[in-house]
């Protein structure tokens, strides 16, 4: 018994137009999703507390056209040798970390509405040393269906006393792009900062910003983007920021 396949017919214009039309929805729909994305702001990026600061409030602005839910959660962030954060999937709900209170638990971020997350530390906690735990902010556009993206800030408990003791232990150069510094810190304060690399003449050739070490006595390695190379010699300096403003850990010369 033969096969019989009926002839394609050509669309009519309405049929391309309902498409077009579909197809316009929908990519408004991803520009809307992307825009969202790229219009939460979050003040400050990083909180410091200890004895004399234990309190912070974090700012959340959404200039975005679309509401968003916010859920605050704390995780824990490790730090590999390549300076990269990886999330080691322990995250603790804010009720069930007595060391530092947030709240509210969730929010409703209007559009073009701002909102504040208020963090205290336990005022009867002693402080030794530094402690350090990520704060994750979910951020779920769709009212329910789950977060869409996060954003996440290091909460630091810091006893006065505490700083950074920061040593280049290396520099070399990969390729023609990158030149590798690997850093170590013995101290008990996490540094916060840049790298930036001079030659000669004293002027800066590249920087890398937001430099951590959140690893005591381990050896981290940072890749910093090449331009230029100078004739002759360089030098490279680890530079405070933020609370460490002003502070050189350690330099070297390559």
């Amino acid at each position: 018994m033969p096969l019989f396949f009926a002839s394609p017919r050509l669309p009519c214009k309405t049929s391309m137009m309902r498409v077009a039309i579909s197809v316009g929805i929908f990519l408004l729909f991803m520009l809307n999703n992307v825009a969202a994305l790229a219009q939460i702001n979050i003040e400050p990026t990083r909180i410091v507390l200890g004895h004399d600061d234990r309190t912070a409030i974090i700012i959340i602005s959404n200039s975005s056209l679309l509401p968003q839910i916010v859920t605050p959660v704390w995780t824990e962030l490790v730090q590999g040798n390549d300076g990269v954060l990886h999330p080691s999937g322990k995250e603790t709900a804010p009720l069930d970390y007595t060391p530092i209170k947030i709240w509210p638990r969730t929010a409703i971020l209007k559009a073009g509405k701002a909102i504040s997350f208020s963090v205290l530390l336990d005022p009867d906690r002693e402080i030794s040393g530094e402690t350090r735990i990520h704060l994750r902010f979910n951020v779920d556009p769709q009212f329910g269906n789950g977060p869409r993206w996060a954003a996440v800030i290091p909460v630091f408990v810091r006893d006065r006393l505490s700083e950074p003791d920061v040593q280049i232990l290396g520099v070399t150069a990969q390729g023609d792009e990158k030149l590798l510094v690997t850093l170590s810190n013995s101290g008990q304060a996490s540094p916060h900062g840049y790298l930036v690399v001079f030659d000669s003449y004293g002027r800066r050739l590249t920087t890398l910003n937001n430099v951590n070490l959140f690893s005591q006595k381990e050896a981290v390695t940072f890749s910093v983007a090449m331009d230029t190379w100078p004739k002759g010699a360089m030098k490279v300096r680890y530079i405070g920021d933020a609370e460490f403003t002003g502070i050189l850990f350690a330099e070297q010369g390559f």
